[in-house]
């Protein structure tokens, strides 16, 4: 619910797109470490752009700030990984 896609963007099934993070004990993400890790989209796609950044909001987006993480287990997530597969995610 935290992801939203990126208006008119044409997004077919398969597209993966794999964002990391380095995320505070306050569960908020720290500024600047939201990058993109790997993507099978290619970057002459006219939605490279859109989809690729919408991933990466998907971290900073206000209405999931602080991240619902498990506080006790900070050393689990305090470097995040996470992989957007657009099939799924429609």
């Amino acid at each position: 619910s935290c992801w939203t896609a990126p208006a008119g963007a044409v997004i077919k099934k398969g597209m993966k797109v794999k964002i990391s993070a380095i995320i505070k004990p306050d569960r908020n993400v720290l500024n600047g470490s939201v990058r993109i890790v790997d993507t099978n989209i290619s970057k002459n796609n006219s939605f490279y752009g859109p989809i690729t950044e919408s991933a990466m909001r998907t971290l900073l987006n206000p209405d999931c700030i602080p991240l619902k993480l498990p506080e006790n287990k900070y050393n689990l997530w305090k470097k995040l990984t996470i992989t957007f597969d657009y099939s799924i995610m429609k």
